[in-house]
């Protein structure tokens, strides 16, 4: 995936409830602090 590339089906934050939102960023934050991981790429518009 080339870095200006945008994601195929993005989804609006604002769309989720407030707990899959704390979910999403809880998963996010997580695979930020693993060392293995270089690059992530979110579907989420905005």
């Amino acid at each position: 995936m080339h870095e200006h590339a945008k994601a195929k089906n993005p989804i609006d934050p604002g769309s989720l409830s407030a707990e899959a939102l704390e979910e999403v960023e809880i998963f996010l934050a997580a695979i930020d602090a693993n060392d293995d991981v270089q690059n992530v790429f979110v579907g989420l518009a905005g």
